[in-house]
């Protein structure tokens, strides 16, 4: 190569040092440098840059410690870059030791120094410090009000960054097209924490919106609308403060539709919920990237929440999958958005096939399959996984091991309905629970604010109230999530009081109360508490504007029912516009709870009249309510009337409520009349809470028969022998009674330990 047999001199050598790293021809630049007696600051200077454009950061270490060997001393574009290098490794300690060498070099009149230390401080999340170099500088221009802005903005302050934006044009600072690049980003962050307000399936963003179209306008007058990158953050914005009709207008002003463009308004429709939209558009892109196929296959996921479109769903997400093979564009970015697709469309076989076509894994890939996981109830699987991931080498995030705290949550809800094994379980989850906690540690994740409430609400489900009460307290910062946890885990006890009393501490920390903080105050006040307390808390719903909630319209309705207020009940009922199953339940449930069968049915056939159809838990609920007023005719009634006026099938569910509340009469004689009418088979709560009957009255010849369905479902379960030999013992058959353990001792040697399901 000639430029090896060059004998070059220093100016020479250093111009041509920097023209090759400028070129991005790094190998030749350090090729040369290395030749050269002793390099310039210039040349240590480019050479640096054009490692870090590279992401050679470690190279950037050495040439810095060779630099400050040859005693060569930084100037202003040195330290810039390397405060581009902490900025991109997070590393602080660094950026602060070149703060002081920036002071002591007498650098911070350089506006370009003092922008590269606001970005620096932002990367490492230093808000404070990258605000107080803002505050002393010496002259402000477009580039340093830029950094901060991005500061903001990637901090997810979207206020903040356009309060910034505002004070910029009161000083008169020149907006330039990044400028208004940045503020409208802080547009989309702002229009993420408002609360906007429902114009039918739209949800508008309308303090955000305002700000971004005084953005846009003002971008017009500058002429900066021709470039594309603008234009599709113009898209965006308006798709995330609710304006599709606005962020159309942008996209079809556009000269020509790019990837970017078409991603932005893909996105635009994605956040207002356009499933359908989404994948028109995208049949109508004549190129895809990436990006574009992942946004499809999350529309797909929205159509997968509809029971009726999961089919349309699972066909476009397997056409977009062979289109992706097709293409080349398969990757583990499109491979977890597919996964979460097939779990969608309850395909776990595929969503796990995906997941197995690639050995390269990251965490985010990992999370999907989790999620898939959990949300299909495999929680066993999940937690199996997340071993496997470990064993692997690849390091949990905080969705990782939220996903794990909600699979040993799930596994415990699943453990309520085993007799036996349900303590058990309950246990050993919790062991897990302790282990992950111990990891959370390990990994610094315990401060992440979603990581520790969904914490708080394991501990809650796994029964460990002061496990959980301990991570409350240890919260450095308390959100609405937060408390509602803590409100959750006490609810799981059925610790009604300690719930009124956090709500308590809520009003006077002045935490902001949800319609969520608001149920589980209800569920509280129907346990505990007085009829004041319960209309206070309406009284505050109302002020706080939630009263039509149908979830708290619901709540006021039964917290009144509990206190027999029923005439509050139904003011609450006819000052609800909406037609809303659950709200109709609560009351005819209520009436029901308070042994009304004339004002029960008589709310029923309403109902029906108003065209709101019960469902199967519509009458579960209403069944139960009649159980608990012994009203055995009425419940009667109501199961008859699933089918005869709503087509609805009773299910095992429904005749078990009406048998219970007839054998806890003693009715015997309609309880075979009922048992020879069900539709479905009997299941082995059915034949346990029948048992329960038998043994509160004595009846040995019934209890023997029913005892002999229970084991012929699971012989080993412990709960029926145990029933059955109260019976006898209670009659004073204890020769009989010991020969039902022994059968119990024999068929779990045949058949597992009791209770195994």
């Amino acid at each position: 190569m000639v430029l090896c047999q060059l004998d070059t001199s220093l100016f020479l050598g250093d111009y041509l040092v920097s023209t090759f790293a400028a070129c991005g021809s790094l190998e030749n630049a350090m090729h040369i440098f290395y030749r050269l007696p002793h390099g310039s600051v210039y040349s240590w200077t480019s050479l640096i840059s054009e490692c870090i454009e590279c992401g050679r950061f470690e190279d950037v270490v050495v040439l810095y410690k060779g630099m400050m060997d040859d005693f060569v001393e930084p100037n202003d574009y040195t330290i810039v870059s390397l405060l581009r290098a902490c900025a991109a490794t997070q590393d602080l300690a660094e950026g602060m030791r070149l703060h002081d060498a920036a002071h002591r070099m007498e650098f911070m009149v350089y506006g370009h120094v003092g922008s590269a230390l606001i970005n620096m401080y932002g990367k490492c999340w230093c808000r404070e410090e990258a605000e107080n170099v803002f505050n002393m500088l010496p002259r402000r221009d477009s580039v340093s009000w830029n950094a901060l802005l991005t500061v903001y903005t990637e901090q997810a302050d979207g206020d903040r960054a356009l309060h910034a934006y505002n004070c910029m044009q009161l000083e008169g600072a020149y907006t330039n097209k990044q400028t208004h690049l940045i503020a409208l980003r802080a547009c989309c962050a702002s229009a993420e924490k408002e609360v906007g307000m429902l114009f039918g399936s739209r949800v508008l963003k309308s303090k955000s919106l305002d700000s971004g179209r005084a953005l846009h306008l003002e971008a017009e007058k500058k002429g900066f609308v021709s470039d594309v990158f603008l234009c599709s953050t113009l898209v965006s914005m308006y798709g995330k403060c609710g304006s599709t009709s606005e962020a159309e207008m942008m996209y079809m002003s556009l000269a020509w539709h790019d990837v970017v463009s078409g991603s932005a308004l893909l996105s635009a429709y994605l956040e207002q919920k356009q499933g359908q939209k989404v994948l028109q558009l995208y049949r109508e892109m004549p190129d895809v990237d990436k990006q574009m196929i992942v946004v499809c296959l999350q529309a797909c996921c929205l159509l997968a929440d509809e029971p009726a479109k999961v089919v349309v769903a699972l066909e476009v997400g397997r056409a977009i999958h062979t289109d992706c093979r097709r293409k080349g564009l398969l990757d583990v970015f499109v491979g977890s958005a597919l996964i979460t697709v097939y779990g969608k469309c309850h395909c776990l076989q595929e969503a796990e096939s995906v997941f197995s076509m690639f050995a390269c894994r990251d965490v985010a890939f990992y999370n999907a399959m989790l999620g898939v996981y959990v949300e299909q109830g495999k929680c066993e699987r999940a937690l199996q996984l997340y071993r496997d991931m470990h064993a692997e080498g690849v390091s949990a995030d905080e969705r990782t091991v939220v996903r794990a705290f909600q699979a040993c949550s799930k596994l415990v809800k699943k453990s309520i309905s085993d007799t036996s094994n349900g303590i058990m379980i309950r246990e050993l989850v919790l062991v897990i629970v302790q282990a992950l906690h111990s990891d959370v540690k390990c990994r610094r994740l315990d401060q992440d604010s979603f990581v520790c409430n969904t914490l708080i609400s394991t501990y809650g489900t796994c029964w460990n109230i002061d496990e959980a009460e301990s991570v409350f307290s240890l919260l450095p910062h308390r959100d609405s999530v937060a408390w509602n946890a803590m409100l959750s885990a006490y609810m799981e006890q059925e610790q009604a009081d300690k719930v009124l009393q956090l709500c308590m501490q809520m009003r006077e920390a002045h935490a902001r109360v949800d319609d969520t903080t608001f149920s589980y105050v209800l569920q509280a006040c129907c346990e505990s508490g007085t009829i004041h307390i319960c209309r206070h808390v309406h009284h505050s719903i109302i002020f706080a504007g939630y009263e039509n909630v149908p979830l708290l319209v619901s709540g006021l309705i039964r917290a009144y029912t509990s206190y027999a207020a029923m005439q509050d009940a139904q003011n609450v009922f006819d000052g609800f516009d909406a037609q809303d199953l659950a709200v109709w339940t609560s009351l005819i449930s209520g009436y029901a709870l308070q042994g009304d069968s004339v004002a029960s049915l008589g709310k029923y056939r309403q109902m029906l009249d108003d065209k709101i159809h019960p469902t199967e838990a519509t009458y579960i609920s209403i069944i139960s309510s009649c159980g608990h007023a012994n009203m055995i005719d009425t419940a009667f009634e109501y199961l008859m009337l699933m089918t005869a006026d709503n087509a609805v099938e009773p299910k095992t569910e429904h005749y078990n409520c009406v048998l219970d509340l007839l054998g806890r009469a003693g009715e015997f004689g309609r309880v075979k009349d009922l048992l020879s009418m069900m539709v479905v088979e009997p299941d082995l709560v059915t034949w346990l809470c029948l048992l329960t009957a038998c043994m509160k009255h004595g009846n040995i010849e019934l209890g023997r028969e029913f005892f002999e369905n229970a084991i012929n479902l699971q012989p080993a379960h412990a709960a029926a022998y145990s029933l059955m030999s109260n019976i006898y013992t209670n009659a004073g058959l204890f020769e009989l009674a010991s020969e039902i353990n022994n059968l119990r001792l024999q068929n779990i040697n045949v058949n597992g330990r009791p209770g195994n399901t």
